[in-house]
């Protein structure tokens, strides 16, 4: 009998909001997430809406998988995809930020969105895969269950020929990524006092 772990599914629209509870718990102590909204008495509200919207906005322009029990959640862009327009913004939530995050969350979260896209796009000038997000539950790490949930995208992506993308904001995971083919195609901070991240590029295999 296969293992829930050993399954990987598209997430649904009635696992969005287990799958919000993940990814908040996952990224509680996020370098990216601490210098966005360095309020803990805050965080927990404001990342449930922002994994709220970032799950509505993959669901909608790119892909997400979980599995079964909801253990973790892999969301993808796809190679290709258009930037957002403001209705797509609209329509996914996101101009409602100032409100929900605060302005001055608002302003560093749109700040480090600016400078990740002019990394990734130095970093893979062609048509890609973008991970924007993989988390796993932090009771569930350790399980093979990260690696299980990006293995059907880069599957599709060495049959079409597509690279894949990602940044990590966490040093640990670096080592991880490479397991799976990636490679550090730059070191670099976010402006004004943001975290060290990690840009990372796999080939096609």
């Amino acid at each position: 009998m296969i293992s829930t772990y050993e399954q990987v599914i598209p997430l649904n629209q009635s696992q969005k909001r287990p799958a919000v509870k993940v990814l908040t718990r996952a990224y509680s102590d996020d370098a990216l997430v601490n210098y966005i909204i360095p309020k803990a008495s805050m965080k927990e509200n404001q990342l449930s809406w922002y994994w709220g919207t970032a799950l509505h906005s993959g669901l909608g322009y790119g892909m997400v998988f979980t599995t079964p029990d909801v253990n973790g959640v892999a969301i993808w862009s796809k190679p290709g995809n258009p930037k957002l327009t403001i209705l797509d913004m609209f329509r996914v939530g996101m101009l409602t930020a100032p409100f929900k995050l605060g302005l001055a969350s608002a302003l560093r979260a749109k700040a480090s969105m600016n400078y990740t896209t002019k990394i990734e796009k130095e970093s893979a000038p062609e048509d890609h895969w973008h991970l924007l997000v993989l988390a796993v539950d932090p009771p569930c790490q350790g399980k093979g269950i990260g690696g299980m949930l990006i293995q059907p995208v880069l599957d599709q992506a060495d049959a079409d020929g597509y690279s894949c993308y990602l940044e990590t904001f966490n040093e640990n995971a670096v080592s991880f990524y490479e397991k799976h083919g990636f490679e550090v195609a730059c070191i670099t901070e976010v402006p004004k006092g943001g975290p060290q991240f990690w840009s990372m590029l796999r080939p096609p295999h």
